[in-house]
């Protein structure tokens, strides 16, 4: 699965002293670039707040790429929900502004359907602090979405994580969730664009499943969230081994395989290494830790 891309969301038009630039007589569908459209979300925060430290902070598109107030337009998002744009590759002529001084890789030009060029900044919390080429906040991308098509009528299985929701099923209501067994066999039965505010994390979108008993929920579209077979298949692992890493957390032995699927992938990693062997600490945000001998799991800290 490709990596997924997420869109500055627009907010409503209010002066900010610059003007989005709008390309004269072009022809969208004609445009090369990834396609991606804007999601329905739900709506948390004052529309009509201002204050960029807030809430909206990360809701805008740059008209050049600066942070300054004055380099912002707002536009309303209710009236640009499933509008489609593209990632822009502008001609030489119509680069960044002059004088403009950015970091390379820190903006992604985008052109939406009516032909008005933003700078999406390539930066959010769900990257972990890194810059992703071609980030686009708050749409999903044609291509991903034809992609996860080929999910329907098929099984996943959810991957275990060190968060405390790793076995619940989220739905599309506030509140409700049903507990899922680890590693859960799911049915896709569908797909699900809009952004939920009570569901954790970010997602270009979600694929409806449902599970054994018929209740039926939400799991992200990720290759970090879900495998597409059975994790276990075909691994030669004694059941009691299975057993260890479904409900217990593993068990000193394990090796690295084993470990992702106990715990899933660590926030950070650290080496060190003496003349017999080589020691790895994996480290989870709920202050579990996991130390490796020469590959093998020795210690593990809860």
């Amino acid at each position: 699965m490709k990596s997924l891309i997420p869109l500055c969301i627009l907010m409503s038009l209010i002066g900010c002293g610059a003007s989005p630039k709008k390309i004269n007589n072009c022809n969208f569908k004609a445009i090369k670039g990834a396609e991606f459209v804007l999601r329905q979300m739900d709506y948390p925060h004052d529309l009509n707040a201002i204050t960029l430290g807030g809430p909206l902070s990360g809701y805008f598109l740059h008209t050049i790429p600066r942070w300054r107030s004055s380099d912002m337009l707002r536009l309303e998002y209710k009236e640009k929900v499933n509008t489609h744009g593209k990632i822009y590759k502008m001609p030489p002529k119509e680069d960044f502004p002059s004088g403009v001084k950015i970091t390379q890789g820190e903006f992604t030009p985008i052109i939406l359907e009516d032909c008005t060029v933003f700078y999406s900044k390539n930066y959010t919390r769900y990257t972990r602090n890194k810059f992703v080429e071609n980030y686009v906040e708050r749409a999903y991308f044609i291509e991903d979405l034809k992609r996860a098509k080929g999910y329907i009528g098929k099984n996943i299985w959810k991957k275990l994580s060190y968060s405390s929701n790793h076995r619940k099923l989220a739905t599309n209501e506030k509140g409700k969730t049903f507990d899922i067994l680890p590693y859960e066999k799911l049915e896709v039965i569908g797909i699900d664009t809009r952004i939920y505010n009570h569901i954790e994390g970010y997602t270009p979108f979600f694929l409806k499943v449902k599970d054994g008993k018929g209740n039926e929920g939400l799991v992200k579209y990720s290759s970090e969230a879900i495998y597409r077979e059975n994790p276990f298949n075909n691994k030669g692992w004694s059941q009691k081994s299975i057993r260890l890493i479904k409900y217990e957390g593993g068990f000193v032995g394990m090796n690295k395989s084993q470990a992702i699927l106990a715990w899933g992938l660590p926030l950070n990693t650290r080496i060190t290494k003496s003349l017999n062997s080589t020691n790895e600490f994996w480290f989870y945000g709920n202050l579990t830790s996991i130390m490796f001998s020469n590959g093998i799991v020795s210690m593990i800290s809860m």
